[in-house]
């Protein structure tokens, strides 16, 4: 180690000047010369060496300690999956006081759970923002709702414009739990199913079968 730092001295005094020292012989230089060329080959064979017994298998450790992770990490979610709940890419959801059913879509690309309304009036009750809308049941039966205002949101709508919409909480029975989900919002009365379930009730319990529907069961 000792002779390659003395090789690695010589190699900065000869490449650091413009022209070599006045009082080497022409003969030192070329042993100068030779002595580094040596260590050239040296140091490039003891980092070859380093490389492949010291570097490599640091890397290859690396590499199996992440591929064993990620195993770890897809039998783990393979687990939770097992406890999820599977449903169709149509359920029944019932919405709650009043209760209005009706046969929803499942929509794993929507933020946010979506109910058909119409006729909505914006009212202030103690201070506070509410709004009262119309919404329809799957025989067409209108049904009127009043609801606390959670926020507003920009939403796109099918058209591709982005337009402003009331975000109401309400209390939905899907399957057999109750959930406390917010939801927006939007005329839907052109549209086959009146309400839409997306990924805020969805999250978290959820597995969507496209192939099936109804897996909740018929109209509760």
């Amino acid at each position: 180690m000792l002779r390659l730092l003395i090789y690695l001295l010589l190699l900065l005094l000869v490449g650091c000047q413009s022209a070599p020292p006045d009082d080497l012989t022409p003969n030192q230089l070329r042993m100068i010369q030779q002595e580094i060329e040596q260590a050239r080959s040296e140091i490039s064979q003891d980092v070859a060496l380093t490389i492949r017994n010291e570097i490599m298998p640091e890397l290859r450790e690396i590499q199996l300690g992440s591929k064993k992770l990620k195993s770890r990490d897809q039998q783990s979610l393979k687990k939770k999956v097992f406890k999820k709940i599977v449903i169709g890419r149509v359920e029944w959801i019932t919405a709650v006081a009043p209760d209005v059913s009706f046969r929803a879509r499942i929509d794993t690309g929507a933020q946010t759970c979506s109910i058909h309304a119409e006729k909505i009036t914006e009212k202030s009750i103690d201070g506070e923002r509410h709004v009262e809308f119309t919404t329809l049941d799957e025989s067409g039966k209108p049904h009127r709702f009043l609801k606390k205002v959670v926020e507003m949101t920009k939403v796109k709508g099918t058209s591709g414009v982005a337009e402003k919409r009331y975000v109401v909480k309400m209390t939905l029975l899907f399957g057999k739990r109750e959930l406390e989900v917010n939801v927006n919002l939007n005329n839907r009365k052109n549209l086959r199913h009146r309400f839409l379930v997306g990924r805020n009730l969805l999250l978290g319990d959820y597995i969507v079968d496209v192939s099936q529907s109804r897996l909740l069961g018929d109209k509760q």
